[in-house]
């Protein structure tokens, strides 16, 4: 199996302790600074146009900072790949046949459902599951999904989930987790360390959604090594945003 390893003038030094620990830090900067800047202009926002619904600016939020991180991405990789930052991101490899997009999106999503129902069955105990509670929705600050669908600025709320699907991908999958299966750690524990990296970047989901993220980051890390591009997993990732939020929006 192909572990997606970048060809091109840097793949060489792919091999010690040095790339991983540049491609953590380099990940953090990107999350960090790319929330720092959305909270900025959110707050520039609101002290510009007091009289704008509050509600556009925090819809927005997700949409903007996905925005920021990519070209933070794109500039940081064309830095340190140059010209082929597009394949130090996973866009391509081997070639995709058709069938392997429908195939990916159903498969990881069997991967989801078979996942989500084993973290439910451990988290009652083992007892039956059938009208057990469900595992607990996203709270906190960052999850009033439902007002958020609820208000005139839902369309929104769509677009920050692609662009953050999109974002995540090239990040956590295109960048993060090939150079760490590139490194000594190897595939599955640079897989899992980055997977485990992308979960607790939604630290607003309860430990058992955390879990399942863990596994379906591990799915998409396996899916762009299988196929040497991150494009089918990304289309599975925005398809599950898209569902999800339109999902929301129906049932608001």
């Amino acid at each position: 199996m192909s572990t997606g390893t970048i060809a091109g003038p840097r793949a060489v030094s792919w091999h010690g302790w040095r790339d991983a620990i540049v491609a953590l830090v380099i990940t953090a900067t990107i999350v960090f600074a790319g929330e720092a800047f959305g909270a900025a202009v959110i707050e520039a926002m609101q002290r510009l146009l007091p009289d704008l619904n509050a509600m556009y600016p925090r819809v927005a939020g997700p949409a903007i900072v996905a925005a920021y991180q990519i070209t933070l991405l794109w500039f940081i990789a064309g830095w340190w790949f140059g010209p082929e930052r597009h394949q130090a991101l996973g866009f391509f490899g081997m070639p995709v046949t058709w069938w392997v997009w429908p195939a990916a999106i159903i498969g990881l999503y069997i991967v989801k459902a078979i996942v989500s129902i084993a973290v439910l069955f451990v988290v009652h105990g083992g007892g039956a599951i059938a009208g057990a509670t469900p595992i607990p929705q996203p709270s906190g600050d960052l999850s009033p999904f439902g007002a958020l669908m609820r208000s005139p600025a839902w369309p929104l709320m769509l677009l920050g989930g692609i662009i953050a699907a999109v974002v995540e991908e090239l990040l956590y999958r295109g960048y993060l987790s090939r150079t760490l299966e590139a490194s000594r750690l190897g595939f599955w524990v640079g897989a899992t360390v980055a997977s485990v990296v992308w979960a607790a970047l939604h630290v607003y989901y309860p430990l058992p959604m955390q879990v399942v993220l863990v596994v379906m980051g591990l799915a998409l890390s396996w899916l762009r090594a299988r196929t040497g591009s991150i494009l089918p997993g990304m289309a599975w990732h925005i398809a599950n945003n898209t569902i999800a939020l339109v999902a929301l929006r129906l049932l608001a």
